[in-house]
């Protein structure tokens, strides 16, 4: 069993330097960018899931899908 660990992209609050704790913060360009590039290289190694764990936030889970639609 293989297990892959992901973190959000970058917020501005990560540039600000704030606790994002559990307040639902979008992400930027960047952090956006950094999606798709997460998404992507996946895709190009052909890796999938059986199952994925995430926070319960709203925001990151629909941050992730929409990057890799």
């Amino acid at each position: 069993m293989k297990i892959y660990f992901a973190r959000h992209g970058q917020t501005d609050w990560n540039i600000q330097r704030k606790v994002q704790g559990t307040t639902d913060i979008p992400l930027n360009e960047n952090g956006i960018r950094q999606a798709q590039e997460l998404c992507k290289n996946l895709e190009d190694r052909k890796i999938s899931f059986e199952k994925i764990y995430t926070s319960y936030q709203t925001l990151p889970l629909g941050q992730a899908l929409n990057s890799c639609l």
